[in-house]
């Protein structure tokens, strides 16, 4: 089931290590600017600029590795550069959170300092305070914060290109490796939500261990999440030597057929279908700390979340293609659409943190099988040359445009409406989304010449199925 060969080995690691850096970073860097004073609006963008990055930078990285052959090189690259690029976010000054402290009826703000490791000062009593607010006008602290967040942004950006490019070279590799039995990469890529599972619990774990001063309270030191995630990025370039590359002969895309796939109303059904999972799927990856922090969790509570899920995705992902099999990619797409439209109602009216986790975990299978259905379905949209561009559509319409934008979206949503009004707001449009591909699947002659796959082909699609949570 998992080749113990030298290689292979090395590609389980790889995925088993990197994926908590991704993990860590993304799911409570939201957090970190939260506490600094961030809105959800502003959380919400932080991100969107390694959508430009990714969409330009990888094909262009990726033919120059091909060309050059050079794939292990640029591999190494990635991982390395991802390491001083994460610890800049620390050497950013951190700007000054605002503090509220109540008088009787009035509310009086103390921007209280925050040092480049994000420690604040001892909260100082309110009269002893007053004389600072001359130190910096409103418009002088708004200025630091705009510019502490394009920073943040721009290394952001180069972030997520970086992990774009590790994690499709890696896979590269495990494709390289599995040769003919390219159904088994399965295997390999759930060693990657397993890793990140035990991370996200050992990370939570720690933050209940390494308190610091907030405005008077005592709060989770998120500065501690750029160490674990420059530990796991240093510990996966030990795991680069020892994998292999092949380089094959550049294949001509079928233009016409792209144009052709492109323009038919079936695929672009699937495909709005398809960005609107991405962006359902952005709150598990992006917004489930903040919302259970939101609700009174702790790290504690996080830590739990983080071990349940990363877990059950793998098993997901190890059961999606008996799953697709058994029922068709058509059906999968629209029973994980209800569970999305289940979950998101749920989730808007619970008051107790914990119970995040319980729903959390049913969005998780309807991430994986909602993906899994998309790269399955795409395999079958046109000749074998063509099969690259296909999955790299999905791949960025689902985590690109559906994941990224959807951040910033629900970002400002629940900053504009509030998060029970958001939440119902996506509930609802799933199901219109899900009354609508109904409809067309019951009512439409011709659906099985969409559906029909050869055996061959359903392995080739498997290489897909290695997108994070």
């Amino acid at each position: 089931m998992f080749s113990l060969t030298v290689g292979g080995v090395a590609i389980g690691l790889a995925f088993f290590l990197f994926r908590p850096s991704v993990c860590i970073l993304e799911e409570y860097t939201p957090l970190y600017l939260k506490q600094i004073g961030y809105s959800a609006s502003f959380i919400g963008l932080a991100p969107v600029l390694g959508l430009v990055t990714q969409t330009v930078g990888i094909p262009l990285l990726g033919y120059l590795a091909d060309k050059f052959r050079a794939r292990r090189l640029f591999l190494f690259l990635s991982v390395f550069i991802s390491i001083p690029s994460t610890l800049l976010f620390l050497a950013a000054e951190t700007p000054e959170p605002i503090c509220d402290e109540s008088m009787g009826n009035s509310t009086i703000t103390n921007n209280t300092i925050v040092t480049s490791l994000n420690r604040t000062d001892n909260f100082t009593s309110l009269p002893s305070a007053l004389p600072s607010f001359s130190m910096k006008t409103q418009s002088e602290n708004n200025g630091e914060r705009l510019k502490f967040f394009f920073i943040f942004m721009v290394l952001r950006g180069i972030f997520e290109l970086s992990k774009r490019l590790t994690v499709t070279l890696i896979t590269v590799a495990a494709m390289t490796h599995l040769k003919q039995d390219k159904s088994k990469f399965g295997y390999y890529a759930c060693w990657g939500e397993i890793g990140g599972g035990i991370a996200l619990f050992v990370v939570g774990m720690s933050l209940y261990h390494f308190q610091h001063n907030v405005c008077g309270d005592q709060g989770p030191d998120y500065v501690v999440i750029f160490f674990f995630v420059v530990g796991f990025q240093v510990l996966t370039l030990g795991t680069l030597p020892f994998m292999k590359f092949q380089y094959l002969e550049h294949r001509v895309i079928d233009y016409k057929e792209v144009k052709k796939v492109l323009t038919n109303p079936h695929y672009i059904l699937i495909l709005v279908i398809c960005c609107h999972s991405g962006l359902c799927s952005a709150f598990q990856a992006r917004w489930e700390f903040w919302y259970i922090e939101k609700l009174g969790g702790s790290s504690v509570v996080m830590a739990v979340g983080g071990l349940a899920r990363r877990p059950i995705v793998a098993v997901w992902f190890l059961l999606s293609r008996l799953i697709i099999r058994r029922f068709g990619e058509m059906r999968v797409i629209a029973f994980s659409l209800f569970i999305f439209a289940a979950s998101f109602f749920a989730l808007a009216f619970i008051e107790n943190a914990w119970l995040v986790i319980v729903f959390d975990n049913f969005q998780a299978a309807s991430y994986v099988l909602s993906f899994a259905s998309f790269v399955v379905h795409f395999s079958k949209a046109g000749s074998e040359a063509s099969t690259a561009f296909f999955q790299g559509a999905v791949s960025l319409t689902f985590h690109g445009i559906g994941k990224e934008v959807g951040t910033a979206i629900t970002g400002y949503l629940f900053t504009a409406v509030g998060t029970k009004i958001a939440l119902c707001a996506y509930s609802l449009l799933t199901v219109v989304l899900l009354v609508i591909f109904s409809i067309y699947m019951f009512t439409a002659k011709d659906l099985i010449r969409y559906t029909r796959l050869q055996e061959n082909e359903e392995d080739e699609a498997e290489m897909n199925l290695v997108e994070e949570v």
